[in-house]
């Protein structure tokens, strides 16, 4: 009787290990599925918003800064729920320009010829600047952008993507500088309390 009982419970212990490892496996392998969906959906949204931007007939660039930074009377601006790294939920609009017709399609185009990746990414972002691609009064694109760790967002299922523009390879870097004094043209330079963007700190990676 008593070896009866011993041989249960070892055999209950034995299978309570193996199903634990077996949850362990399977929480292991829902993870990577996860990684993997979302690393398909960032890819597609930069191939669709980024060198592949829908015509617009319209661009609309907002420079947005802290509440307790601005104007008291400014108006709001309200971040995406899903945004990556959001401290607050909204912040004001300190000043905004807006550009059509060739102006607008120019912009576009500028844009169209940045290269966007996860290849490497600043582990910072502190936006302050807001780009919205329209066309017939409806927004196609809103990319939120920080110039200091060089990361923008773009529209991404099931949440926004959050990538970065090369702002290091000779081939990728003056559409990246051309694109940033086009905005900063605009609607202002955001004085930053890091001396210089972090890619003056980064190394370009070595070609594959």
């Amino acid at each position: 009787m008593k070896r009866s009982i011993k041989n249960l419970l070892l055999a209950s212990g034995v299978a309570a290990f193996l199903l634990l490892c077996a949850g362990l496996s399977f929480q292991e392998e829902l993870a990577r599925y996860a990684r993997r969906s979302m690393d398909k959906s960032v890819a597609s949204a930069i191939a669709k918003y980024g060198a592949s931007l829908p015509d617009i007939d319209a661009v609309r660039l907002l420079r947005i800064n802290t509440l307790e930074d601005a104007p008291a009377n400014s108006r709001r601006y309200r971040f995406p729920r899903d945004m990556p790294y959001r401290e607050a939920p909204e912040m004001a609009i300190v000043a905004e320009h807006s550009l059509s017709g060739e102006e607008a399609k120019a912009f576009a185009d500028t844009w169209r010829h940045l290269h966007l990746h996860t290849g490497y990414m600043a582990g910072c972002f502190d936006p302050h600047h807001v780009i919205q691609f329209r066309k017939n009064r409806r927004t196609v694109c809103e990319t939120i952008t920080c110039f200091m760790c060089e990361n923008t967002t773009l529209p991404a299922f099931p949440w926004t993507a959050l990538v970065s523009f090369d702002a290091l390879s000779k081939d990728a870097a003056p559409s990246y500088s051309k694109f940033r004094e086009l905005v900063e043209r605009h609607v202002g330079k955001h004085e930053s309390n890091l001396a210089e963007p972090v890619s003056a700190h980064l190394r370009a990676p070595a070609p594959k």
